[in-house]
């Protein structure tokens, strides 16, 4: 008798394990992608639960938020060989969760330093292009 509680408790606890397992939440404010061994399946999922299958679907959750990245402050040359100091900061948020995740790999420094690099080369060009009075 002790033994077949134990098995229906052992089967209850697996049953419990199994349905956790294959549910997942996205919260709002949240974007997520489901894939397979590194390949997208879905990345259109609203906020709520969601069914996956577990050990073989790979959920990753993302920032859905604007963020902001704040940069060390650099120094350019003008066209005139005058120095200017430049602080500046980014603020961003993921549009195409898709194109993200494959051209990042879903890191948000690899994203951060890719705005970085794009915005010190739109001002490097600006600044070396105008005398200090035009800028």
């Amino acid at each position: 008798m002790q033994s077949k509680v134990l098995y229906v408790l052992l089967a209850v606890v697996a049953v419990i394990l199994l349905v956790r397992a294959s549910l997942f939440t996205v919260n709002e404010g949240q974007l997520a992608i489901k894939s397979i061994g590194g390949e997208i399946i879905d990345s259109n999922f609203a906020p709520g639960l969601h069914i996956r299958i577990p050990l073989v679907n790979e959920v990753t959750r993302f920032d859905g938020r604007i963020l902001t990245q704040t940069y060390l402050s650099e120094h350019f040359l003008t066209r005139e060989q005058e120095q200017l100091n430049v602080d500046f900061y980014v603020k961003w948020r993921i549009n195409n969760l898709r194109r993200y995740y494959e051209s990042t790999g879903g890191s948000e420094d690899v994203a951060n330093a890719r705005l970085g690099e794009t915005i010190r080369d739109s001002i490097k060009t600006v600044v070396t292009q105008r005398t200090l009075q035009q800028v």
